[in-house]
């Protein structure tokens, strides 16, 4: 979306430390009112939505057990080494996803679909 400042919107879930007066007054001055999106504009419960969940942790979760670990330790070693490593490119072109992911969740009339 191109709305807000420099091109992106920042959306407000339900979480206490979105959602205080607070946190609005300083996004709404930094990115006035319409560079912020409330929480009743955003879907509930809408992971085909949000990069992290339908591209980057899966991204991650598949490397990180493409490997046996031993204790969870190891583990969280190579989920953190995953994330660091992953290229900016590939992070971008999630991103970049949202808008064709908008239009299909609106064809699905919000129900959840596939890629």
């Amino acid at each position: 979306a191109t709305y807000g400042h420099n091109g992106y919107i920042w959306t407000q879930d339900g979480t206490p430390a979105h959602t205080s007066k607070a946190i609005h007054k300083y996004l709404e001055n930094k990115l006035g009112s319409k560079g912020v999106w409330s929480k009743e504009m955003w879907p509930p419960s809408s992971p085909n939505l949000n990069p992290l969940d339908f591209s980057i942790w899966q991204h991650i979760e598949n490397k990180a057990c493409g490997v046996y670990h031993s204790n969870i330790s190891d583990l969280k070693a190579t989920v953190n080494d995953d994330w660091a490593a992953m290229d900016e490119t590939y992070i971008r072109k999630s991103c970049s996803d949202f808008r064709k992911r908008l239009n299909l969740c609106i064809d699905a009339e919000g129900s959840i679909f596939e890629k």
